[in-house]
């Protein structure tokens, strides 16, 4: 049996493209990173005793989400909240954010690109500002199958 290693969430990151240059995401406390689910469906007809699913070959979306403490002086975080800002406007060229997150210090990045869905500010007298964000992914996510090295 072969053991598995756990690795430590520190030096993780999440990087946003601005002006093609790949820049972390400061302040961010936690992150839950949703791959996305192979969507099923039932093949049962109304004589089936059993719920036989089948893979149909689609995979849901995938999403970013989580908290960072709140600067609204620093230039990615504005960045970020503009994007929020400006989902509503009607463009043909409305770009996906392009990024990368970052697992630990095993090398391992995954690409993404993504929109800003939420940005949703709140103050706790202990931990200050802070910005509950979700990022919806736009494209298939593929993990690494191998190591990266």
């Amino acid at each position: 049996m072969t053991a598995v290693i756990s690795h430590n969430v520190v030096l993780s990151d999440i990087e946003i493209s601005i002006a093609s240059t790949l820049t972390r995401f400061p302040g961010v406390t936690k992150a839950d990173f949703k791959t996305g689910k192979n969507v099923t469906y039932e093949k049962g007809d109304l004589k089936s005793d059993y719920d036989e699913v089948q893979d149909s070959g689609v995979q849901s979306g995938a999403s970013i989400s989580g908290s960072a403490q709140w600067d609204p002086l620093d230039a990615v975080q504005q960045f970020l909240q503009t994007q929020k800002n400006n989902s509503h406007v009607v463009s043909d060229v409305y770009t996906p954010i392009v990024g990368n997150v970052v697992v630990g210090a095993t090398g391992v990045e995954v690409p993404v690109k993504f929109l800003c869905t939420v940005w949703d500010l709140k103050a706790d007298r202990k931990a200050g500002w802070v910005v509950d964000f979700e990022f919806e992914i736009v494209e298939r996510v593929e993990l690494n199958e191998a190591d990266p090295a």
